[in-house]
């Protein structure tokens, strides 16, 4: 599919706040913000939703028109957009539609209107959206975009290519309130449930079935 196009919304100027965790998320959507435009990610998605469309619809030979195109494209930006915002909200779609009803910054990064309105998705659109991004696209988005940040094209997110050599492994441990699995222990809870199904006392003078 070729010659998907479309064009974001104009928003007014952020205001600055004092609020770290917030102004970290924002600088967080700009960064992913410049990703999705100058990766083609969008564009890549877009196509393959305009295809997957032709592919349902039982007509291989339907032709959508540039305003059916634009539509559909714009659509499949935002799912993809607002997936991600889902993402990093941690929070349920109905919280996340509040969200997004609140934050002109989240709304600019989901295009969800312009400067003088809103249009933003409820908690059942954010469904759809979740619906509407594979599992294997996702992949396919992760491995690509591992690539890009593997090598020097990282220099245009303002980043270093990453070094995707080393595998960095979280190998704490903690201490578990369980005792270590041996035969002869396994045998004592065992003999323990059984007696005490059966209603009777364990005496104190046996360890190997009272609790150490």
């Amino acid at each position: 599919m070729k010659n998907i196009t479309y064009q974001s919304s104009l928003f007014q100027i952020r205001r600055g706040t004092n609020h770290k965790e917030y102004r970290d998320l924002c600088e967080r959507l700009d960064f992913v913000d410049r990703i999705f435009s100058t990766s083609g990610v969008e564009f890549e998605f877009a196509e393959y939703y305009l295809e997957r469309i032709v592919q349902t619809s039982g007509n291989p030979e339907l032709k959508l028109t540039p305003k059916e195109i634009r539509r559909h494209t714009v659509y499949a930006v935002q799912a993809l957009r607002s997936n991600y915002l889902c993402l990093e909200l941690k929070s349920s779609f109905r919280q996340a539609a509040f969200l997004i009803a609140a934050s002109e910054d989240f709304q600019r990064f989901i295009f969800a209107g312009d400067f003088a309105s809103a249009k933003c998705p409820g908690k059942s659109k954010l469904h759809d959206f979740a619906l509407l991004v594979p599992d294997d696209f996702i992949r396919k988005i992760n491995e690509s975009l591992l690539r890009e940040f593997s090598s020097a094209a990282a220099g245009k997110y303002g980043c270093s290519p990453l070094e995707s050599k080393t595998l960095w492994l979280d190998a704490t441990c903690l201490m578990s309130n369980i005792h270590f699995p041996v035969d002869w222990v396994l045998l004592r809870d065992a003999v323990r449930s059984l007696v005490k199904l059966l209603g009777v006392q364990i005496p104190s003078f046996f360890p190997l079935l009272n609790p150490v």
